[in-house]
């Protein structure tokens, strides 16, 4: 069973904001609630996203309490669905829920692991900002929903997330 450290939050009540290739929402690293029962609670209250967001105005089911709001900035893209794994990859390391019992396979054997991100109680905006590159102006895009973004929120957006080479 998956253990916390003393006094930890785990990213509880912190927001973090992905520029990547989108993110594959229906994966259970970004589901409401995590193999370890936390229910994750969305700042702007149950079954509301970020105003604007393809979340709040075109796929309610795209999101949840912890993937809170979901942009495309790429004129490619028509939803803000991973396009290559990079950014449900990276959103992953940040921020994915415990997931418990995931099997690793190999030629010659398999393991089971309980995985999470390093704040697996945060909650998530994705900004799809690459698709067979990243232009620049996606990414400027982007980065101006981000400062919006933040002030729809009771505590901001704190950390930002751009791992793109």
């Amino acid at each position: 069973m998956w253990m916390n450290p003393p006094d930890s939050t785990m990213g509880e009540g912190v927001v973090v904001a992905i520029l990547d290739s989108g993110i594959n929402n229906d994966h259970p690293s970004f589901a409401d609630v995590g193999s370890d029962g936390y229910d994750h609670t969305n700042p702007l209250g149950s079954d509301n996203y970020l105003p604007g967001s393809y979340c709040d105005v075109s796929d309610p089911g795209f999101c949840n309490d912890k993937l809170i709001g979901a942009w495309s900035f790429v004129s490619e893209a028509v939803t803000p669905n991973d396009s290559d794994g990079h950014g449900s990859q990276t959103a992953s390391t940040v921020a994915a829920n415990v997931v418990a019992d995931l099997e690793l396979e190999a030629p010659t054997t398999s393991a089971f692991f309980d995985i999470s991100g390093v704040a697996p109680h945060a909650n998530i905006i994705a900004y799809d900002v690459c698709i067979d590159g990243c232009p620049f102006s996606a990414l400027l895009g982007a980065l101006d929903q981000v400062v919006v973004d933040a002030g729809e929120l009771p505590n901001g957006i704190a950390a930002l997330n751009y791992s793109i080479s």
